[in-house]
């Protein structure tokens, strides 16, 4: 790396696993059109599909307490989010986690969630007059 002047630099955008759009420098950073990815080097594809989730149970259908949940049962399944209708899933550690900690199922896709608590963390900053 220091004979081909790569040491110490960032590493270049064509080695991301993911394409510009299926980060979250969208939501982060700045949401920027293909042509302008390509020509910083990010890998441009086709259009982003949200996958579909055939097989899911409703996250709606879910029980309230953390003690009524078979693990082994739930582990691995696919659930819709009660908000967007993406799908997600729980890993069995997860939902032993969940209940060791007392915890509610989550409902909602974890992104969504994400998402909606930086918004309440923008607001927040807005009324306590933090942002310029």
């Amino acid at each position: 790396m220091q004979s081909t002047g790569e040491w110490g630099q960032f590493l270049s955008p064509r080695y991301a696993p993911h394409r510009y759009e299926e980060s979250f420098a969208t939501d982060f950073i700045e949401d920027i059109d293909r042509e302008e990815q390509s020509r910083r080097g990010y890998r441009v594809g086709g259009e982003l599909r949200i996958p579909e989730v055939c097989k899911a149970i409703d996250a709606a259908t879910l029980p309230d307490n953390i003690n009524d949940v078979d693990i082994d049962s739930l582990s691995g399944v696919a659930v819709r989010c009660s908000q967007s209708g993406e799908g997600y899933n729980f890993q069995k550690r997860e939902l032993q986690f969940y209940r060791r900690q007392q915890i509610p199922l989550p409902r909602v896709h974890w992104r969504r969630s994400l998402l909606s608590m930086l918004k309440q963390r923008e607001r927040m900053r807005e009324e306590m007059g933090c942002v310029t």
